[in-house]
């Protein structure tokens, strides 16, 4: 029914808007669909095949769904991005910040023992001078 070229079924079904907004998942903005604008143009209803009326609508439920794939497929895409950045900066943090830190810490509680026993053995010192004197 659809090859018969008697029938003109061009520019039938339109898509005349779509209104996207961004939202944003775990701090990634990704578009998303708010409205969809299709506009069907006017037609004989006597003058086209019965089959015409299911057409249209089947063409608007193909061009919403086409919509939705395109945008569904850019939301992965941006997915993919934020995934990319998100394991790079758990990459630098469990390899690099992470074991850095933890010898800094070290390095620190060596410094704060030692200042401690340093602490400890001039109050002895600065005791026993005490006792000599008196």
């Amino acid at each position: 029914m659809l090859s018969n070229d008697s029938i003109n079924l061009k520019g039938l079904v339109k898509v005349t808007g779509v209104d996207l907004v961004q939202e944003n998942v775990m701090g990634t903005w990704l578009p998303k669909i708010n409205q969809i604008q299709i506009e069907v143009d006017n037609y004989a209803l006597l003058g086209k095949p019965f089959w015409v009326d299911r057409l249209v609508e089947l063409l608007r439920v193909t061009l919403e769904a086409e919509i939705k794939l395109q945008v569904g497929q850019q939301r992965v895409k941006l997915l993919h991005q934020a995934e990319r950045v998100i394991t790079q900066r758990f990459n630098l943090f469990d390899k690099v910040l992470i074991p850095q830190t933890k010898a800094n810490i070290k390095k620190i509680q060596i410094y704060l023992a030692d200042a401690e026993r340093a602490g400890v053995v001039n109050s002895k010192l600065a005791k026993r001078k005490k006792e000599q004197a008196g």
